[in-house]
């Protein structure tokens, strides 16, 4: 009898938490399991929910020391090849359950675990000086020497040379002090992010990001089966709108003109301008619907120094990632471990109207979204382990064409 896959299908290849005094094989007794990427935070997370009749934990005299090997891959339509996600863990807090009814003696623990790079950011501290240099080869300098990844960083490069000093700070203060200040070369008016996911660490735009082609199309239908097809494969389970449109937010971060005022402290010479910005993400014409300024910013110079573009382009960096975070779609789709935080996802959800005929897609929650937050999550059952993925999407374009 051949034995049917289904979506959501997944093989856990590897858990293996490794210490100074000894491993601990975890792959046979997980509970649950949650990997966590995210483009606004700095590293991945993950917790694991796994049960211990042997008091395996108590015997590795766990001190903080102990890491963790994650490997799975999802059941793809045969003739794929799967492809599957791998993720290296530093412990970071264990808590325990105790069992109930017949597991009085085993144990429930959950295991919380972050990025190693993140544990060795919070240590050491840098004192650097940089003259003349591109952010990005400032960011590459410090990701090298401070972080020592062995899973490399992926960079935009940034626009001119810039001083800056970094005295007495840690790793991840100095990138986000230089991420305020970076420039892109190959875009205009967008924000970089720091942050990680399965592949590698990225220094890169929002709009770097958007710009990629998606990875997958994911599609709201009336698919109904239990067997693994490529229509059932690529079906939204559920989705809800977490911000469609939030004017407030909007002009509190800038999405209009913005007031630039420059002071040289050595040659005491200010000037004021004022600057109308446009958003790469924007085509509606927010901005020119109000004629007031809506934001100040205060730049100091240095005339000794090298020539910055952040007067000129702070407003519009400002403009983008305002129009970036106003639409946010989060969904509920079956496991696959292309997803990854930092890519592109095509979303097709049909349009709320009564038609018997073929409905159009839904003009603000189609097209293509970038993914700014994903969880990978597997429930253990009896029978086989269920593989589900939240993805959370952005696009500040309202009027983006539906691809």
């Amino acid at each position: 009898m051949i034995d049917s896959t289904y979506a959501g299908e997944v093989v856990i290849d590897t858990l293996l938490l490794t210490g100074p005094r000894g491993s601990w094989d975890m792959k046979d007794i997980i509970m649950q399991s949650s990997v966590y990427e995210n483009i606004f935070a700095k590293g991945t997370f993950a917790t694991f929910k796994v049960l211990d009749v042997d008091d395996t934990i108590g015997d590795l005299l766990m001190s903080g020391e102990e890491s963790i090997l994650f490997q799975f891959h999802h059941i793809s339509v045969p003739e794929e090849e799967p492809q599957r996600a791998s993720y290296i863990f530093s412990i970071n807090k264990v808590t325990t359950i105790q069992g109930e009814g017949g597991l009085q003696k085993a144990k429930t623990y959950t295991i919380e675990c972050v990025s190693p790079e993140t544990l060795v950011a919070r240590t050491g501290m840098i004192q650097k000086n940089w003259q003349n240099t591109p952010i990005s080869s400032m960011v590459n300098d410090i990701f090298s020497s401070e972080l020592g990844s062995p899973r490399g960083l992926v960079t935009e490069a940034t626009k001119g040379g810039q001083d800056f000093r970094a005295s007495n700070i840690k790793p991840f203060s100095a990138i986000e002090q230089l991420q305020k200040r970076a420039v892109s070369a190959k875009v205009d008016s967008s924000a970089y992010v720091f942050f990680e996911n399965r592949d590698s660490w990225h220094f890169e735009t929002i709009q770097a990001l958007y710009e990629q082609p998606h990875i997958k199309s994911l599609a709201q239908t009336d698919a109904i089966g239990s067997g693994h097809n490529d229509a059932f494969d690529r079906q939204i389970i559920h989705f809800t709108i977490v911000s469609m449109l939030n004017v407030e937010a909007r002009l509190k971060m800038g999405a209009v003109a913005t007031r630039v005022s420059m002071f040289d402290q050595r040659t005491r010479d200010f000037k004021e301008k004022i600057f109308n910005p446009t958003s790469f993400f924007n085509k509606g014409g927010f901005e020119g619907a109000f004629s007031k300024i809506g934001k100040s910013l205060h730049i100091p110079l240095n005339t000794r120094a090298p020539t910055s573009q952040i007067p000129s382009d702070a407003p519009g960096t400002a403009t983008s990632a305002a129009d970036m975070m106003q639409l946010i779609v989060q969904l509920q789709v079956f496991g696959d471990t292309i997803f990854q935080a930092g890519k592109t996802v095509d979303i097709n959800i049909p349009k709320t109207v009564s038609l018997t005929t073929d409905i159009p897609p839904d003009p603000i929650v189609s097209g293509k979204f970038l993914i700014s937050k994903l969880r990978h999550n597997i429930e253990s059952s009896l029978t086989r382990p269920r593989y589900t993925c939240i993805v959370e999407g952005i696009r500040g374009n309202f009027n983006t064409e539906i691809s």
